[in-house]
């Protein structure tokens, strides 16, 4: 069986990443396999979470956890052979580059400009109209603005639709983003110098299509989840395999048409397009959240098991013991193949990642609840 280094560091995406975000590697243990590789900052110790994960069925072997200092260089643990392919979270990090560089490893991605490049939404806009105008995809109208140009571009589209949401060209995780309505002040406070200026959408669903982009130009479609939405804030993803949104047929085809289109522009590797109901709103070139407990499902039962992953709010004293003491029953059974499997467990943060699975779809939402009210004791 091929092994895998995933060193998913998630500095350098975008600018202005809030501190917790730069914790966010430890996802890849859920995704790991006993004989794959993590590489993680050898300052934060062992993941306090590795060794439920372990007992549980998941993630890496504690030995085979790669710790490394701020420069890619190897502090502790085992080294894989020669050849073993580093997986990055987006090509854009130079972390991931500078591991492989020295370990003499592959590095699964294209040039770093590509990648940087991919991540636009200038570039998302610009495909989107292309795509939008041959009729091919539905999408937003919009446009790229820099500098000065901004606000003519907002009042340009404004008078058009009379509301738009402004994003930055390389923001990420909801930040560097406002939406404005004619008759409003137009804002441009905490914006970069460069943003995407696009119609606003009405949607009832939030579906997100999940591809993988060959260097050979095949694009592979992956899994489609659900937003789960408390309120408008986005808590997390959920995946069926049998009931599907009702675009789906629509949606795959779109993503797949637009992952064409990356290739094209010299982008390969990992993908997420974001729609609402059937209009394509933004593309992710890199890992998406959901991903982790997807290949973690398929590493473990060869086929990706039906989820609810969600972010919960967590005490900064909360422990491991805590966290299995309020769950009790309701951990992962390999034996039923359902239960929640916590990860990305970051008290310091106050925050923890739990995903649910039940191969019973009707079951997995009464499941959810039930943990998702377990883990309230832990605020």
């Amino acid at each position: 069986m091929s092994m895998t280094v995933y060193c998913h560091e998630t500095r350098d995406i975008c600018e202005g990443l809030p501190e917790l975000l730069h914790r966010f590697p430890v996802r890849a243990l859920l995704a790991a396999r006993r004989e794959d590789r993590v590489v993680v900052a050898a300052r934060h110790g062992e993941p306090r979470e590795l060794r439920l994960l372990n007992s549980l069925g998941f993630g890496p072997d504690p030995d085979h956890v790669i710790y490394t200092d701020d420069k890619g260089r190897v502090l502790a643990g085992h080294m894989p052979v020669a050849k073993t392919p580093v997986a990055p979270f987006s090509g854009t990090t130079s972390l991931g580059r500078l591991f492989a560089a020295r370990n003499g490893l592959p590095f699964r991605a294209p040039a770093r400009s590509a990648c940087i490049e991919a991540n636009s939404k200038g570039l998302f806009q610009e495909i989107a109209n292309l795509l939008r105008e041959s009729g091919a995809v539905k999408s937003p109208d919009g446009e790229a603005a820099h500098g000065e140009e901004r606000e003519a571009v907002i009042g340009k589209l404004l008078t058009r639709y009379g509301q738009v949401i402004v994003k930055g060209t390389q923001s990420s995780s909801g930040l560097q983003q406002k939406i404005i309505r004619s008759g409003e002040s137009i804002d441009l406070l905490g914006l970069p110098e460069t943003v995407v200026v696009q119609e606003w959408v009405e949607g009832k669903s939030s579906p997100s299509v999940n591809l993988e982009i060959g260097a050979n130009g095949e694009v592979k479609y992956l899994f489609e989840t659900e937003q789960i939405l408390e309120g408008t804030h986005h808590v997390g993803n959920r995946l069926v395999t049998g009931t599907r949104h009702r675009n789906s047929s629509l949606i795959r085809r779109a993503a797949v048409t637009i992952g064409r289109e990356y290739w094209r522009r010299g982008y390969y590797g990992p993908c997420g397009i974001d729609f609402l109901d059937d209009y394509a709103i933004e593309v992710n070139a890199r890992v998406t959240a959901p991903w982790y407990p997807w290949q973690g499902s398929q590493n473990l039962c060869g086929r990706p098991l039906p989820f609810c992953m969600r972010s919960a709010r967590i005490r900064p004293d909360a422990t491991v013991d805590d966290l299995m003491g309020v769950l009790g029953g309701r951990l992962f059974d390999r034996a039923t193949l359902s239960g929640a499997v916590p990860f990305c467990f970051l008290p310091e943060y106050s925050f923890l990642y739990v995903v649910t699975y039940s191969e019973d779809e009707a079951r997995l939402s009464t499941l959810y609840e039930e943990v998702s009210r377990a883990l309230s004791e832990l605020r």
